[in-house]
């Protein structure tokens, strides 16, 4: 240019969209659990689908206390660190561990700024499986050799919530033979028994 003109500056700038941080999912339902048992982890994902960095992450939960909070892994969001870049994304990860039977129920806020919402947390805590017999000896009466008794039966309960693992049966004796085909037969390898319910092993003496 002339002397004691200006020269033209070059301007340069880009426009972004502002944090938007979004959450995975509304509720985490981590289902039926044996009372003293863990279960296993249920998480939420945080989103950032906007381009500007989000201000840190904030995390706090109410309801009950046996839905804690699992921390230590990569990816984790950490309350008041973890910042999100745009289409960023990080976890927070919970177990339930009942400590009583019944339902359970609590909550997991987020914050990003002045964006926050909820996340519902439920689950139901259940006793564990406890099996017993009833009566506790059986009599067949005398029975001429050769010959079969009438069938006689016991029943077995399941007291727990949780379903019992798969029955083995074993008779001691070989003259007393395990009878099957009735449908609240006691199958040895094959029947589990559902919380509060009963089976009826039966059985024919054979001398």
């Amino acid at each position: 240019g002339s002397p004691g003109g200006s020269a033209p500056a070059t301007l340069t700038g880009t426009g972004q969209t502002p944090a938007n941080v979004v959450a995975g999912t509304t509720s985490l339902d981590f289902m039926t659990v044996v009372i003293g048992a863990s279960s296993t982890v249920r998480s939420y994902t945080l989103t950032n689908t906007g381009q500007a960095t989000s201000a840190a992450v904030g995390l706090s939960a109410s309801g009950s206390t046996e839905f804690v909070r699992q921390t230590g892994a990569g990816g984790d969001c950490v309350p008041g660190t973890t910042t999100l870049a745009g289409g960023a994304s990080c976890t927070v990860r919970f177990v339930f561990t009942p400590t009583t039977a019944g339902a359970r129920s609590g909550t997991s806020t987020w914050s990003a700024g002045a964006q926050n919402a909820s996340v519902a947390l439920t689950g139901t805590g259940q006793t564990a499986s406890g099996v017993s017999a009833s009566p506790a000896s059986l009599a067949f009466g005398a029975i001429t050799l050769g010959s079969s008794s009438a069938v006689v039966s016991y029943v077995l309960t399941n007291n727990g919530g949780a379903t019992a693992p798969v029955l083995t049966l074993t008779n001691t004796g070989s003259d007393f033979a395990q009878q099957t085909g009735q449908a609240n037969d006691c199958v040895p390898g094959t029947t589990a028994l559902a919380g509060r319910a009963t089976g009826h092993p039966r059985l024919v003496f054979t001398p």
